[in-house]
């Protein structure tokens, strides 16, 4: 009869405790529903869109959402694209494409002195969302900007700061967003070339690591990693509420603050890729076909060109294969620049191994003729500047090879 009493009263104590961890459960969740203060009637949400400078890191522009609630004192900048340069292993993992970004939660006033010391311009879209859907948005990015949820994985392309905005907008309104095609369709490649055209070693690079991938063409709203391109969608795209109703995405557009435009100033032609790589071609074609008429070898120019070929295949190879930024694998860049060079380059100045560096140059020149052949059918486009490289690879292989032979 006692173990009966206990097993009872033990009984009894766990559904106490069971109803009171329900209830502790519930009162969590209404608090934490209400964590984030209720915005006021008064409440604009807008879009930021910030010009680009001639600066790396700022030519493709940015974008950032701003919560005004006049009533409540709140004048917040949510920023998708800083990030701790300090943090361990920064530049290694950035180019690995393991580099977290952080959403950054800033007071107007100091991007405000930030823009005016820096003379960027921004635009303000506000956008036209009911009440509730102000409070879904504000709820999400401080959701978004807690400690445990600030980070994330940075992606080019696909997530950026850019990106994040348009999908806590998308994903907060009572209905959905229907997008507007306005602007032709294009490649990623044709997208960036646009931002950065006028730095032709910038170009020059991001060709050379970035493969076919980046020659598909992107959606209407994946053009819209590109702050320009979002400023432009969110001006011709409507909601659609769960009643059918539609209204105006954007409200009212305006620039908030003035700055200069940004002279983004073209390398002069002579220090330009295509012109160094087309004397570089032109060069190794003489000397080459001077060697042949001479019946020497140019051990010194095989060692210089093949290093550098194979330095630079290095990194293409880490970005086609450890790297996991999209749109880096497969790349054919890999036909003319791999390691493999180097190890040759290394041939070159060993006494033993000299006499038989010919059947090197007999396979690069069979690779090289191969891929110069299908180029035009490949799905990658290619810059002049590389395309005068491996021209310049193919002409020295393909006279060692002759020479070769007439030894």
């Amino acid at each position: 009869m006692l173990e009966i009493r206990y097993f009872k009263l033990f009984f009894s104590t766990t559904r106490i405790m069971k109803k009171f961890a329900l209830t502790l459960i519930m009162i969590l969740s209404v608090i934490s529903t209400y964590a984030y203060p209720v915005l006021s009637d008064s409440t604009v949400i807008s879009l930021l869109t910030y010009a680009k400078t001639p600066e790396v890191y700022a030519m493709y522009g940015h974008t950032a959402l701003r919560v005004k609630d006049e009533p409540n004192h709140v004048d917040l900048i949510f920023n998708y694209g800083t990030f701790d340069f300090n943090s361990p292993n920064f530049i290694y993992r950035f180019t690995k494409g393991d580099a977290e970004y952080i959403l950054a939660v800033q007071d107007y006033r100091d991007v405000c002195i930030e823009s005016y010391i820096t003379r960027r311009s921004v635009r303000e879209q506000i956008l036209n969302l009911t009440q509730r859907e102000k409070q879904k948005v504000f709820e999400a990015l401080m959701t978004n900007a807690e400690p445990q949820n600030r980070a994330y994985k940075y992606n080019f392309l696909f997530d950026n700061c850019s990106t994040r905005p348009r999908l806590i907008v998308e994903n907060n309104i009572n209905g959905k967003l229907a997008y507007r095609d306005s602007i032709p369709t294009q490649t990623f490649r044709q997208l960036i070339h646009g931002c950065i055209d006028k730095n032709q070693w910038l170009t020059f690079g991001i060709d050379l690591i970035l493969g076919s991938e980046l020659d598909r063409k992107a959606s209407y709203k994946e053009q819209m990693f590109l702050p320009p391109y979002l400023e432009d969608g969110f001006s011709r795209t409507v909601i659609i509420d769960s009643a059918g109703v539609e209204r105006k995405l954007v409200s009212s557009d305006q620039e908030i603050l003035p700055g200069e435009t940004a002279k983004i100033e073209t390398e002069p032609f002579l220090l330009s890729p295509n012109f160094i790589a087309g004397l570089l071609m032109v060069v190794v074609f003489a000397l080459s076909f001077l060697g042949f008429h001479k019946n020497k070898l140019y051990n010194w120019l095989d060692a210089i060109l093949f290093l550098i070929y194979g330095l630079t295949g290095c990194i293409v190879f880490f970005m086609t294969f450890v790297s996991i930024h999209p749109a880096t694998n497969p790349n054919f860049v890999l036909f003319t620049l791999h390691p493999l060079h180097l190890i040759f380059a290394v041939a070159c100045l060993i006494p033993a191994l000299k006499r038989h560096l010919g059947y090197y140059h007999i396979a690069n020149a069979a690779i090289l003729a191969v891929f110069l052949l299908l180029v035009q059918f490949l799905p990658q486009t290619f810059s002049l500047a590389f395309l005068f490289m491996t021209f310049a690879l193919f002409f020295r292989s393909l006279f060692r090879t002759l020479l070769f032979i007439k030894r």
